[in-house]
């Protein structure tokens, strides 16, 4: 199946209305179409082979480079994104298969076999019919999706509106380095009432939020093709070798070896 329409809406309703319980599909995404926040009944695990996408729910912000993908569990509303044009790859699983996947929102490694297999899928995925061969793809899309890696690309969100609008405004500048003293007059709670707030709305503190944040927004940057010299400096690092300790400390490998090993 390949969605050239631009319409969500109808989009969703043929994933309804389609029988397999395994479906690839293949979207041509282009950086002025927007997000268009949706829900299906169908699970997807959603990579684009080429740039990075965004899926913001309720709960939190998942960005994935190429080598990643995210995985959205059945009927979680969500809005997917991407900042240049880009074929979005997808396989949407059946709800009642989806119960043996992770049932939460959450970014994974996509394994050079698991990519090769979406991408064949794909070319037979609108046919009235699937053979015995096309069966057996799916039957192994499927293995390999119970054994995909979860990967630290995740950004929870809060929902204290005190805390959202400093996340929000994080987002909006990453590199910024306003301090809690400067949140306390801004979004008038305590330095210890937001400190106290973050690790349990988040998980994270507030400068570990900050920090995956501007780790996200560097992983957005590299994809695009920017070099490391350049997002240290604009991110605000002290140096190219702060934000190499950085990355690799977060994600296990230099930006170079992160964006050329297969997963």
């Amino acid at each position: 199946m390949k969605d050239t329409s631009g319409d969500v809406a109808r989009w969703v309703r043929s994933l309804e209305a389609a029988d397999p319980p395994l479906l690839a599909t293949q979207y041509r995404w282009t950086a002025s179409s927007g997000g268009h926040g949706h829900q299906h009944s169908r699970g997807q695990l959603a990579f684009s082979g080429e740039g990075v996408i965004t899926v913001s729910t309720a709960g939190g912000r998942w960005v994935t480079p190429p080598n990643r993908a995210v995985w959205i569990p059945p009927r979680v509303f969500h809005e997917t994104s991407a900042a240049v044009d880009i074929h979005l790859h997808s396989v949407f699983v059946r709800e009642d298969l989806a119960r043996t996947l992770p049932q939460a929102v959450t970014a994974v490694a996509v394994s050079p076999l698991l990519r090769e297999l979406i991408l064949h899928a794909a070319q037979f995925a609108g046919a009235a019919t699937v053979g015995p061969a096309e069966q057996r793809v799916l039957d192994v899309i499927l293995d390999q999706l119970r054994l995909v890696r979860m990967a630290p690309l995740d950004l929870p969100m809060p929902r204290d509106k005190r805390l959202l609008k400093i996340c929000e405004a994080i987002l909006r500048d990453p590199a910024a380095r306003i301090s809690l003293q400067e949140w306390e007059r801004t979004v008038g709670a305590s330095r210890r009432t937001i400190t106290r707030l973050f690790p349990a709305e988040t998980q994270l503190t507030f400068d570990g939020w900050r920090k995956q944040a501007l780790l996200l927004e560097a992983l957005r940057r590299l994809a695009d093709g920017q070099p490391v010299s350049q997002v240290a400096l604009e991110l605000n690092y002290d140096s190219s070798s702060a934000f190499i300790a950085m990355f690799k400390k977060s994600l296990g490998a230099t930006p170079g070896k992160y964006f050329s090993q297969p997963c």
